[in-house]
């Protein structure tokens, strides 16, 4: 029972902070609402003011700032309907447990921030895939379908760390991305073989502003969380090794600790990485 509870707060303290995001994404937003209208496969959309004389104004491409404040307010309208339904059902809930406002108060502020990995296929989460397509191309969801969040952070696009022109080696991963070692090819194809989503060298900018380049940057697709992996790979060298530690330094100054979420694997020349020390890391943190 008690970790019943544990949830229902967590998820009173999720819907709280949806609620806020919301009411304030509705500040400012246009007045009226958005219209589609098909024609032959393509959406038309009008402008619609409800008052004493309502009327649909037709609104072009050169429109799309309000059609997209448009389908973005009314999105945000139903998240906050929603949201608002299920917090008053929990607090029914609790209160029906025995506690009181001040104790129901007492615990939301005992959680802190809302957990964003706890909600699961509860109401509000639902508003996004439930609203027509067309509208949907529109909207940027407080709540991000899985689906929707995965392939965006696939297609995310960056700037890659570049290569020494005198650098002659070249080594290249399943999917072809060229890369500085053998053993960080052996870690991209096992992410690959385990359809783990990944970029190499992808700027990382810390608190203080400074700018990393962790080997990789993984997705756990179940947790929609985000991993940084390091593979110290010359620690035989003083000079590496200095610098090394340096970066893991770095890390922990900016609240990113080996383990969760920052992913270390090491070799020395005597002593070189296993492809079971990487599937290992992978099955326990990644999957």
């Amino acid at each position: 029972m008690n970790e019943y509870k544990e949830y229902v707060i967590r998820r009173l303290v999720y819907l709280d902070a949806l609620i806020n995001k919301a009411e304030l994404q509705l500040k400012g937003a246009p007045v009226g609402s958005l219209r589609i209208r098909d024609n032959k496969g393509c959406p038309q959309f009008y402008h619609f003011n409800a008052g004493r004389d309502p009327k649909e104004v037709y609104l072009r491409s050169e429109d799309m700032d309000t059609i997209r404040s448009l389908a973005n307010k009314e999105y945000n309208q139903k998240m906050l309907a929603g949201s608002v339904k299920e917090r008053d059902a929990i607090i029914a809930f609790l209160k029906k447990l025995g506690l009181t406002d001040a104790q129901i108060t007492d615990l939301r502020r005992s959680k802190g921030a809302a957990d964003p990995a706890l909600p699961l296929g509860m109401l509000p989460e639902k508003v996004y895939g439930n609203m027509a397509a067309a509208k949907r191309q529109l909207i940027t969801p407080v709540i991000m379908p899985a689906e929707t969040y995965i392939q965006k952070w696939i297609d995310y696009e960056f700037p890659h760390k570049p290569f020494k022109d005198d650098d002659r080696t070249e080594f290249y991963s399943e999917k072809g991305e060229r890369m500085r070692s053998k053993t960080e090819v052996l870690i991209a194809n096992a992410f690959y073989s385990y359809d783990i989503p990944y970029r190499y060298e992808c700027p990382l900018r810390l608190n203080n502003n400074l700018i990393v380049h962790p080997d990789f940057t993984a997705l756990n697709k179940r947790l929609l969380k985000v991993f940084y992996w390091e593979h110290l790979g010359l620690l035989s060298n003083p000079d590496y090794a200095e610098a090394q530690v340096l970066k893991l330094q770095q890390y922990e100054n900016a609240g990113i600790f080996p383990g969760d979420p920052l992913l270390i694997t090491r070799e020395s020349a005597n002593r070189p990485l296993s492809t079971h020390s990487i599937k290992r890391l992978i099955e326990r943190y990644l999957l």
